[in-house]
């Protein structure tokens, strides 16, 4: 055999592979620090983003690998392909990657130095990423210097594995927990609720507001209440572990059993039967609570069935490399560990039905799923409960019913902070009163649940919070600062002992981390390792001491419990000037000139604007109003158009009578508007509502009315004709798909629509039953971050509760869905299982 011939085909095969592995190398170089490496640093530290999914080794390192791997991998696999028809066009893909990626980099850089924002920042961005694309593909030294780097991704993935606390994930095992014999028969009930502030719950005198919150003022009645109860940290990760196992939290610390091996669990697990539901944390001993699960399982969709670790991982990464302005628009990180963006059905709403008193149970976030599990059985037993209640999203009313719309965004808040504003927050905290009012009636249900099984007497019972929250403009909801601290520190703690019927009041300095060495007391048992805390219940503890609220990264907010106490009853002062007492009905008595609210519209002068109109969203719901169902559209709003941007206040009108003050507020460049009305002030049916800008003297307001007429649609041949006498063509220019519904009383429609070719979404979806419009909503309710990811399209989903009575049911009519942007429309694919006939 030729030796000199194999010499030359073995140097022709390396140099066939030459190009493609130094490609490879260098896609994957770029990768790593334009992916893995932010992912993998900020995830690192806040591995908690794991912990509480409860994410096992195998997926978490399958997490670390895809990262690591794929993306490099499938753009070379693309380039490969292309180079098949043509070497050219493959080096010019080449360089189309490795531009974009450059630009992925510089977009992380300057969001993270926050020099630049908007248009500008992703101009400056693209720039770069060009340059150094050209860089690369033409000299010698730049090629060679990102080839180099090809070992880099692996390093960031040994150091994300390895050198993080997710190491404690990834190589954790049962941790070893002393077994004590607990004698006691008593059953011991812990309901844990979440971003509760005590002031919340107080009347003018200081004492619980007995008409606001009826349930929570009998629990005081049996009960003796800790007024001046404090948490230990203002992040559920670590004040719910803190609850557990009576410690002060170790910042490093994950919320799992590793990190928490003695906790009230492993104390009571050999002696008492469990019936435990955790809400984030997984400080359960698997063996102990296999029927233990998230709170999450409750929280679907008809877009999205399931969180996926993807999709949030997904909206972590675009808030790392998307300039401020654009990332307000992602679903917020900051209040929850995951299913960013999906809105929630709850278990109350699967049934769709209310009681003739108009009412529904308060079943929503573990409430109901404890109750059930409550028994007359005289085994020693352990109820616990951490109920996502009165935690955002607010989206309930305290009759039990839910409101629709873009529940997840908390307007005026960037980044988690509210703004100057002090319209926003007001607001914001309005929504929250009414959720806290479906939260005290949630407590009643177990409340009923224990007495009539015969255990609510016997038991101990203990109702508290994790911690409070800010509604303050310029500060933080959660993070905890000098300014916040006492809206995040008090929260409530109320301990009913066996056979207790006799209320108190006490204001000794009490922490929730006295809550497990309080259980131990009470069940004349030691705790077999020492804790932080100490029984509520043994002795008189001080009156005062250090507040101290640990944060995630650095020292921990201080101050001393009188000045905390006086600061709160200030905060209390402002709360009843804004939202009153007594009923809850005075909650939705807010506004800047409450003055008009209850008043029909026919007392004041009232002259028709000629220059701006009102687009409510999602009117057809306000004309067919079902009071049977779990459903209400109790929250008003809309989009203003030739209004300019100078706030103005607005009266909302249902039926001639105004039931709701607001004022309009700025987002991206439109002139936005949202009100709560009363449940009382919608009935069966249609409902007429109109929005008016109130203008002239206090003393002699006049309201100018904003038209807000709603387009109607008939189809005809390939068009749909509005009843303005527009003309919108039917085509192929917008994409989207639709899935549907019939769950009880309720349709529920969700999707996705948008023109692809622009990267716009489409601004409208339309409804229609046998050719003729029954509902017409405006897109984009309902982020879809896989559609941004795949298409470079923002705002392209939607989810529309819609009442049965609007809908035809499955099999009696054509139901077809078209979304419309501009003088363009296009009907939607239907996905399986959409359950009406379409002819199209």
């Amino acid at each position: 055999m030729d030796v000199a011939f194999l010499g030359r085909e073995r140097s022709s095969y390396r140099s066939r592979l030459r190009e493609p592995a130094i490609r490879g190398a260098q896609l994957f170089a770029a990768t790593g620090f334009a992916l893995a490496q932010p992912l993998f640093d900020i995830l690192g530290q806040n591995v908690a983003f794991f912990a509480v999914r409860g994410s096992s080794t195998t997926e978490i390192v399958g997490f670390a690998l895809v990262v690591t791997l794929i993306p490099a991998a499938v753009m070379l696999g693309a380039e490969l392909l292309v180079g098949l028809a043509s070497a050219a066009a493959a080096r010019v893909l080449h360089f189309v990657f490795l531009a974009f990626l450059f630009t992925v980099i510089a977009l992380h850089v300057l969001a993270r130095e926050d020099v630049l924002d908007g248009a500008l920042a992703l101009a400056v961005a693209a720039g770069i990423g060009i340059a150094g694309g050209l860089l690369v593909w033409r000299t010698r030294f730049a090629s060679s210097f990102l080839t180099i780097l090809a070992p880099a991704p692996l390093v960031f993935l040994a150091l994300f594995l390895f050198g993080t606390p997710v190491l404690k994930l990834v190589t954790s095992e049962a941790a070893a927990a002393v077994d004590v014999d607990v004698r006691s028969k008593t059953p011991v009930v812990l309901v844990v609720f979440d971003e509760f502030p005590t002031v919340s719950l107080m009347d003018r005198s200081g004492r619980i507001d007995a008409r606001r919150w009826p349930n929570f003022a009998a629990l005081a009645r049996d009960s003796t209440w800790f007024r001046n109860a404090t948490t230990v940290h203002s992040h559920t990760e670590h004040a719910v572990p803190a609850i557990l196992d009576g410690r002060i939290p170790d910042p490093d610390a994950l919320p799992i059993l590793a990190d928490h091996p003695q906790n009230l669990f492993t104390f009571l697990r050999g002696s008492y039967r469990f019936e435990v539901i955790e809400g984030i944390t997984h400080l359960c001993p698997r063996d102990t609570c296999r029927e233990s699960s998230s709170s999450r399982s409750e929280e679907t969709t008809v877009t999205q069935p399931e969180a996926s670790l993807a999709h949030d991982v997904g909206v972590v990464y675009l808030h790392l490399v998307l300039p401020r302005r654009y990332a307000s628009e992602l679903p917020p990180i900051d209040t929850s560990w995951g299913n960013f963006g999906v809105q929630e059905t709850s278990e109350d709403e699967a049934t769709g039905t209310a009681s003739a008193k108009g009412t529904v149970p308060a079943c929503s976030r573990n409430i109901c799923r404890l109750s059930s599990r409550i028994t007359p059985t005289r085994s020693p037993t352990l109820y616990f409960v951490h109920s996502l209640l009165p935690h955002a999203p607010w989206l309930y009313l305290p009759s039990g019913k839910s409101y629709g719309g873009n529940v997840r965004v908390i307007p005026g808040t960037d980044r988690g902070t509210f703004g100057r504003d002090t319209w926003l927050p007001t607001q914001a905290e309005q929504r929250y009163l009414l959720q806290l009012g479906y939260t005290d009636a949630g407590l009643g249900l177990l409340i009923r649940r224990l007495k009539s099984t015969g255990t609510y007497d016997r038991a101990l019972v203990i109702v508290t919070a994790d911690h409070g929250v800010s509604f303050l403009p310029g500060q933080p909801r959660r993070n905890v600062t000098t300014g916040n601290l006492a809206a995040l520190a008090f929260m409530p703690l109320f301990v009913k002992q066996p056979g207790q019927h006799r209320a108190r009041v006490d204001d000794s300095f009490a922490r929730t981390i006295d809550i497990l060495p309080t259980i131990a007391d009470v069940l004349d048992t030691r705790l077999p390792s020492p804790v932080d805390g100490r029984s509520l219940v043994a002795k008189p503890l001080p009156k005062d001491g250090l507040v101290s609220l640990g944060r995630t990264r650095g020292e921990p907010e201080t101050a001393p419990l009188r000045e905390l106490v006086a600061v709160r009853a200030d905060a209390l002062q402002r709360q009843l000037q804004v939202f009153g007492s007594g009923p809850l009905e005075r909650v939705y008595e807010i506004g800047p000139r409450p003055e008009l609210l209850g008043k029909p519209v026919t007392a004041f002068r009232v002259r028709r604007s000629t220059h701006a109109r009102a687009e409510l969203a999602e009117r057809e719901l306000l004309t067919a109003v079902d009071l049977s169902t779990a459903f209400l559209p109790s929250n008003v709003n809309g989009v203003l158009e030739g209004a300019g941007r100078e706030q103005l206040d607005l009266a909302i009108a249902v039926d001639g009578t105004i039931q709701a003050i607001t004022r309009t507020y700025t987002d991206l460049g439109e002139t936005h508007f949202n009100a709560m009305v009363p449940e009382r002030a919608l009935q069966n049916g249609p409902n007429d509502v109109r929005v008016y800008a109130i203008t002239g003297s206090p003393s002699s307001p006049v309201l100018e009315e904003l038209p807000s007429e709603g387009v109607t649609y008939t189809l005809g041949k390939k068009r749909l004709e509005a009843s303005d006498r527009t003309i919108v063509r039917v085509g192929t220019a917008l994409s989207g798909e639709v899935r549907g519904e019939q769950r009880g009383a309720n349709v529920i429609l969700g999707g996705w629509a948008a023109d692809i070719d622009a990267r716009r979404p489409a601004t409208t979806i339309v409804v229609l039953a046998d050719g003729t419009s029954v509902f017409v909503g405006r897109n984009g309710n309902l982020r879809r971050d896989e559609i941004k990811d795949r298409y470079g399209v923002d705002k392209a989903g939607f989810l529309f509760r819609l009442p049965r009575s609007l809908v035809p049911d499955s099999g009696t009519a054509q139901v077809r869905v078209f979304a419309l942007r501009g003088g363009t429309a296009s009907e939607l694919r239907y996905l399986p299982g959409y359950p009406w006939p379409t002819g199209g």
